[in-house]
């Protein structure tokens, strides 16, 4: 008899993978990026700075011996990291359902696939909270630690001199903070000159070979670049021209590639860029409620240590009236994304560092029947933002 061998290391399928994996249409960042090697030390903890290829003139005269001074034991530049613990929201089933799969047929799902829905919709959570706005606090409201998210990360250094100009909590070093970035109106002031301009910035940032980002942008992001190159001025009359493919029966408006002199961005759908992982919209002003303020339908204010609404106008200042404001609760919101946001990255530069990865945990079946919950403690990881890039819509209403 035969016996044929395969070089294949042997490990356990690991759950936590299997279960993003599972769910790759819903979890392209966590696909894309990966899990980094190694496990977390601390809940707050800084990593050196992946550095980029640099050349200079490295000639030297004759007999010269060499400066052991000037070498340096540490790069110049940390990056500060912070881990967040993801509970699900858990999930039962009656013993009796159980016990009667023609039952479960009729009117709900197995207790395999609860669970599995449950591992999902945590690791959708993840998801969303990694490609926030969310800023990093190792103790942040009732003590729970908060990572950074993409969004955040790439926040542009703008006019700031200064790391804490950019980010008060976690500054980054000011020469890693990304130097391109779009916050403003998408629709209005994101052109293909705008983009490309955004492009070249973070390649001159890069400063090395040519640029090759991936794209990961909300539907009406996407569809608003795909317009570019759908449309053409004639300057004859002044109207736009639409390309129209070679099949008359189909309508083409897609553009998935963007390639510039150095710099080419392969460009995504994923409409959970930008999600808030509160019910504030990105932009909005929060300050403590004052009773010698007006206040307009949709402004926020905070209170007492919570969040609110204005659900009515208060045209004349006075004392609080629980009436006409709405607790704003700090979770995330299903519907509550921008649609024309998108972030441009490398991303050998990220990663997701996984403390403890997606683990289920049974509840005690004290008579009502067996259920369980996931819980995963994570950090998204970014090695180095500066060459890449957000484009951050703060104009039109998130809906």
């Amino acid at each position: 008899m035969a016996y044929f061998t395969v070089n294949r290391e042997l490990v356990d399928p690991d759950y936590h993978d299997g279960v993003v994996a599972s769910r790759v249409e819903d979890l392209q960042f966590q696909n894309i990026v990966g899990r980094i090697k190694g496990q977390p030390v601390d809940w707050e903890q800084k990593v050196q700075v992946k550095a980029f290829p640099k050349a200079r003139n490295a000639a030297v005269a004759e007999g010269v011996d060499f400066d052991r001074n000037k070498v340096k034991e540490y790069m110049d530049f940390k990056l500060a990291h912070v881990m967040e613990i993801f509970r699900s929201e858990g999930y039962r089933i009656t013993r009796h359902r159980e016990m009667m799969p023609g039952h479960n047929d009729r009117r709900g799902m197995t207790r395999a696939q609860k669970q599995a829905l449950d591992a999902q919709n945590l690791a959708l959570s993840v998801e969303v909270t990694a490609l926030s706005d969310q800023e990093a606090a190792e103790y942040g409201t009732d003590k729970t630690p908060l990572m950074r998210g993409a969004v955040n990360w790439l926040k542009p250094i703008g006019s700031a001199t200064s790391a804490e100009a950019v980010h008060a909590v976690y500054p980054i070093p000011l020469e890693l903070v990304p130097k391109a970035g779009f916050d403003g109106d998408v629709v209005k002031d994101l052109t293909e000159a705008a983009f490309k301009k955004q492009c070249v910035i973070a390649k001159k940032q890069r400063g090395t070979g040519n640029l090759v980002l991936v794209g990961m942008a909300g539907i009406d992001l996407k569809a608003h670049m795909s317009g570019w190159l759908a449309a053409a001025s004639n300057i004859n009359t002044g109207t736009m021209n639409r390309t129209q493919p070679t099949d008359k029966k189909v309508l083409q408006l897609i553009c998935d590639d963007f390639v510039f002199d150095g710099v080419r961005v392969h460009v995504l759908n994923d409409d959970h860029v930008a999600n808030q992982t509160d019910a504030v919209p990105h932009g909005a002003t929060v300050a403590a409620f004052s009773a010698s303020k007006t206040y307009a339908v949709g402004d926020y204010v905070t209170k007492d240590g919570k969040t609110y609404r204005c659900t009515t106008a208060i045209t004349t200042a006075a004392a609080w009236d629980a009436a006409k404001w709405t607790e704003v609760e700090a979770t995330w919101a299903p519907n509550a994304r921008s649609y024309l946001s998108g972030i441009f990255i490398d991303p050998s530069m990220w990663g997701f560092a996984t403390l403890d990865p997606i683990k289920h945990h049974a509840i005690v079946d004290e008579g009502g029947g067996p259920g369980g919950w996931h819980e995963t403690t994570l950090r998204l990881t970014c090695l180095n933002p500066m060459g890449q890039f957000r484009v951050l819509d703060k104009a039109a209403a998130i809906a």
